[in-house]
């Protein structure tokens, strides 16, 4: 069986994050263009854009990913990773995240230890539990590992 990789937000996200970065580029150029700042000035800002420019990438776009493999699951990110072997799992299920009450609730599919924490509304993520956002694809990758049934999933 093969590893699957899932970053924590949809390729279109990353898409419109790089879309954005980039549109937002042009205000560091129309600076270095219309300034008159001297070289130095100007490589420092162009410097500076491009440092920023790339850790908000990273941390925006790649930071949080699911590997999912014949042994387990595991989300790796910069703060942290965890690890779950699929004999420990006991339940894959989504859950709705609406920290408040007048919030539109996301979509998450957990990865739980015990049993009766999906298909119902969270405020906090728990510490025992594995979360990605939901999306169908990621369903036919799971069907590979997990022959029980998937909490919330018509």
């Amino acid at each position: 069986m093969r590893i699957i990789r899932y970053y924590f937000i949809k390729p279109s996200t990353i898409s419109l994050v790089l879309l954005f970065m980039l549109l937002m580029s042009a205000f560091p150029l129309i600076i270095i263009l219309l300034g008159d700042f001297g070289i130095t000035t100007d490589l420092l800002i162009g410097i500076t854009w491009t440092v920023i420019f790339l850790i908000t990438i990273y941390f925006m776009a790649f930071d949080r990913k699911l590997i999912i493999n014949k042994s387990g699951v595991s989300y790796i990110s910069f703060k942290g990773r965890k690890y779950m072997e699929w004999d420990d799992i006991r339940e894959i299920g989504v859950v709705y995240y609406s920290p408040y009450p007048i919030a539109t609730p996301a979509n998450f599919l957990c990865f739980a230890s015990r049993q009766g924490v999906t298909g119902r509304t969270i405020q906090t993520f728990s510490d025992d539990c594995i979360y990605i956002r939901y999306r169908p694809n990621l369903l036919i990758s799971l069907r590979d590992y997990w022959n029980s049934e998937i909490v919330g999933i018509q």
